[in-house]
């Protein structure tokens, strides 16, 4: 009995060890948690907007316009005629382009039409004024593939077969165009003569080449112009 109570003595005298939870234990977790967060090269609250930077299918972008040919139009007709015409159907100057024969003369108009209900009310306006002309719808890329005048560019025919450019050029001679892009083709089957298609800067421009130029003469030979739209 006494060596029970020596032994119990001997436990009660020692170094108590406490034990403590370590902070750090706590801790640890939530720090590597946060620098998990910091180190993220993807912020939280990002929504993921790539789609709004997703290009547009051309097919997509040209699904609300409808294209018209206009046919049955005279030698003369202008852009401003057609938008007086359909006065009713939502179409601008910007909105029209002319579609040339061979020999550049226009022979149709390509109308761009914002809606189908636009398109329709002009082919009623078409029949309300008595079936002047013919209004058809195309395909988009036929409004694709023609180029726009704009007012800006004459073109210049008779020339004859020997004539170079600088021929031209003399001929042209005060005016403000652009000489880079002068396009000169033959005309007539076999040819015959040449043509140029000159742009200048401004559509004022290209109707003074035109009232000054248009039957003159170049090596002898009578030239007429045409501006183009």
């Amino acid at each position: 009995m006494a060596r029970q109570l020596g032994l119990l003595r001997n436990l009660l005298s020692r170094p108590r060890v406490h034990f403590c939870r370590d902070p750090t234990q706590t801790l640890l977790p939530s720090i590597l948690s946060s620098n998990a967060r910091s180190f993220s090269t993807v912020p939280q609250d990002t929504v993921d907007d790539s789609s709004s930077s997703t290009p547009i299918d051309p097919f997509l972008k040209h699904q609300s316009h409808v294209i018209g040919r206009l046919t049955g139009i005279g030698r003369n007709m202008l852009k401003t005629d057609v938008v007086h015409y359909f006065e009713d159907c939502n179409l601008t100057l910007q909105h029209i382009k002319v579609d040339y024969n061979p020999g550049y003369s226009p022979f149709a108009m390509i109308l761009q039409f914002g809606s189908q209900s636009d398109f329709s009310s002009a082919v009623r306006t078409i029949t309300r004024k008595g079936r002047l002309y013919k209004l058809d719808q195309v395909p988009h890329d036929v409004w694709d593939r023609l180029k726009s005048y704009d007012g800006r560019s004459v073109i210049f025919q008779g020339f004859p077969l020997n004539a170079m450019q600088d021929d031209i050029e003399r001929y042209l001679s005060g005016f403000s165009y652009n000489a880079s892009n002068m396009n000169i083709s033959l005309r007539g089957r076999p040819p015959t003569m040449k043509a140029a298609i000159v742009g200048f800067r401004t559509s004022i421009e290209a109707m003074n080449a035109y009232n000054m130029k248009n039957r003159g003469f170049c090596l002898n030979s009578p030239i007429t112009a045409r501006v183009l739209f």
